[in-house]
Formats: C-alpha cells, structure tokens, sequence
C-alpha cells in the first residue's frame, strides 16, 4: 500500500520529477545500503518513491518500513523474492494466529 504524502511529514513542498520512477510500486527490491559485513542487504517491496528523486520507502516483509537511497537499490533475484514471501507468509499466519487466540480470550 502507499504511503499517503498528505499524512507523511516531510514530503510536503517537493517538486514534481520529470523522470519517471526507475521501479514500479510494489517491485522487490535489495537495498545494498543496509549490507553489513557477514549479513545480507535487506529485501523490501518498493511503496512510495519521493517526487524530488532523493529516494524511495520499502516495507519489509514484517512491516517495517524505511528510506533507502536510489542510487544503492537493485532489482531483487529470483531467491531474494521468494524469501520475501516466505517470511511475509509467514507473518501473516502468525499475526492471523494471535488474532484468532486474542478473540477466543473474550469468549471466556
């Protein structure tokens, strides 16, 4: 899902770019900015590029959602998306689980 600009402080007052978004919203991308020695770089579905160019919001598969510079993104592979959707699965039926528990605890 977007993020709304209305809602989102900081974004207010940039100017429209006249190039048009390098990925589209919702392409898994790597952002190799957040690589650490030993660690891979963190994998995120792009929401919300920034109208000025100066970067572009990912959310992970947790729902976690950061800024990362263009300039450091790429393309996710093809193990790097299906991982994603393992976890974001994952998380879903986890959070689904809970949900379901925490209903049952009011039936008491």
């Amino acid at each position: 899902m977007p993020i709304d600009e209305e809602s989102t402080p900081g974004l207010s007052g940039t100017r429209p770019s006249t190039t048009p978004p390098k990925y589209p919203l919702g392409a898994h991308l790597v952002d190799e900015g957040t690589a650490v020695l030993g660690e891979a770089p963190w994998t995120g579905r792009l929401v919300h590029v920034f109208e000025d160019g100066s970067g572009s919001r990912l959310l992970s598969p947790t729902g976690f959602v950061w800024t990362a510079a263009d300039h450091r993104l790429r393309p996710a592979t093809a193990d790097e998306r299906a991982a994603y959707e393992a976890v974001s699965a994952r998380t879903d039926r986890q959070r689904d689980a809970l949900a379901a528990r925490i209903a049952g605890l009011g039936e008491r």
